[in-house]
């Protein structure tokens, strides 16, 4: 498929990208995996060959046509057998995904008894930590000891507040929620969350559907986060959420733009992007 997309401009994450990636996901071995936007399956098959053994990955895709070509892709990688297709918007079948997730995770409390993976060591290679630098440490190390230091710096502060919270701090408090969905709020589904949630479909929906994720249940903490082309074209109120929420540790991996049009003069060659990578405390 990188081949193919050097003679047609596929919206995938393409091979620098995707290499990222592959060392956060070889850190993380998910169990369970949900993505937004399958396209033709590039980066479900990346994700899919980086489960868990017995691990589940559903991919939502809006396009009929792309969620069959998609579904023959990842068949013909051989690693069908654990992902799971539904055609639609995020906004329709996120709640189907939140199920079929819960279904595959058992009884609840199952969740809570798997084992957690471990943070990797320095060293190695897998991109940089947060603003995208290109160090040596291990994006998801890097990333558990951010989410430690806000966790640890959040306590302090609620201890430092005291019991009786005054009424402008309670408003203030209240200012650094997430955004709610536009949508009527979705009711939680029990031991749906996800190890792993991939955005790469309609920029201006990676909010929103974010959101209803995380109302859903399907995100929650120690869920990690990827979002594409967070810089171009850019994903409107997406990082300043990830910013605000008070729950999240977020890295920025720099990377060119994955779609280069050498044929058409007016296309800015490795036209500068990223992409975000974030864990839930």
């Amino acid at each position: 498929m990188d081949e193919w997309a050097t003679h047609y401009p596929m919206y995938a994450i393409g091979a620098e990208k995707g290499a990222l990636l592959d060392a956060v996901l070889e850190d993380l071995r998910p169990r369970s995996a949900l993505e937004i936007g399958s396209f033709l399956g590039y980066s479900a098959v990346r994700t899919a060959r980086r489960l868990a053994p017995g691990g589940l990955m559903v991919c939502i895709e809006a396009n009929p046509d792309n969620a069959a070509v998609a579904r023959a892709v990842v068949d013909h990688a051989g690693v069908g057998g654990g992902v799971v297709f539904l055609q639609g918007l995020g906004s329709e079948r996120l709640a189907d995904a939140a199920r079929l997730v819960a279904e595959a995770a058992g009884p609840p409390g199952a969740q809570e008894q798997r084992r957690q993976p471990e943070a990797a060591s320095g060293g190695g290679g897998g991109g940089g930590g947060g603003g995208g630098g290109g160090g040596s440490e291990r994006v998801l190390a890097a990333l558990r000891r951010e989410a430690a230091k806000q966790q640890l710096a959040a306590a302090a502060a609620a201890a430092a507040a005291g019991d009786g919270e005054s009424g402008d701090a309670a408003a203030a408090d209240a200012s650094q929620q997430p955004p709610q969905p536009l949508q009527q709020p979705a009711q939680q589904v029990p031991n749906a969350r996800v190890d792993y949630l991939f955005l790469d479909h309609c920029k201006p929906c990676y909010l929103p559907d974010l959101v209803a994720a995380e109302a859903l249940g399907l995100v929650g903490p120690g869920t990690v986060v990827a979002a594409d082309n967070v810089v171009f074209p850019g994903a409107p109120g997406y990082l300043e959420h990830m910013e605000t929420a008070g729950c999240y540790a977020t890295a920025l991996l720099d990377a060119a733009h994955e779609v280069d049009k050498p044929w058409d003069p007016n296309w800015k060659m490795g036209t500068p992007d990223a992409v975000a990578v974030s864990l839930r405390w």
